[in-house]
């Protein structure tokens, strides 16, 4: 199937930064605190919601399907760096003469991370409870004399 140009889609500032904290690791409202919004945890929410649609089609009419997202997730829990196998301690660049290839754990778990966090396999880092729209509630706690 012949890649197609992704469609444009149009965000904020603020959207725009909160989308490049998620690429770069943050959860949801950390990358909503970063952006600026004034309540985070409902903000990343909203965020995510109305742009989740978007940027899935996005992905499809440019060609990167669901199953593209996997190959590149598998190829990615197999990823190798080269390092200098004459000094161990150092990373290979252009002093070194002799390298070898080893597993790159830290990308090996970004990927593994990221299909995770795709599935919704993680459960919420918190649960939140509010009362009636939102608001505050009481709680009662009667002991025993």
């Amino acid at each position: 199937m012949a890649k197609k140009e992704p469609q444009d889609i149009t965000l904020s500032k603020k959207q725009r930064i909160f989308f490049e904290r998620i690429a770069l690791g943050d959860t949801l409202v950390q990358a909503a605190k970063t952006a600026g919004y004034k309540s985070p945890r409902a903000s990343a929410s909203e965020t995510v919601q109305n742009h989740t649609a978007a940027f899935r089609e996005a992905f499809v009419s440019a060609g990167y399907t669901i199953p593209d997202i996997v190959e590149d997730i598998i190829a990615g829990t197999k990823a190798m760096r080269t390092i200098s196998a004459v000094n161990t301690d150092k990373e290979a660049n252009g002093t070194t003469c002799d390298f070898i290839e080893v597993a790159d754990w830290n990308a090996r778990h970004k990927f593994i991370d990221s299909a995770i966090k795709l599935q919704g396999f993680y459960p919420n880092e918190k649960l939140e409870l509010a009362g009636k729209n939102g608001g505050a509630f009481e709680i009662t706690v009667k002991y025993d004399k």
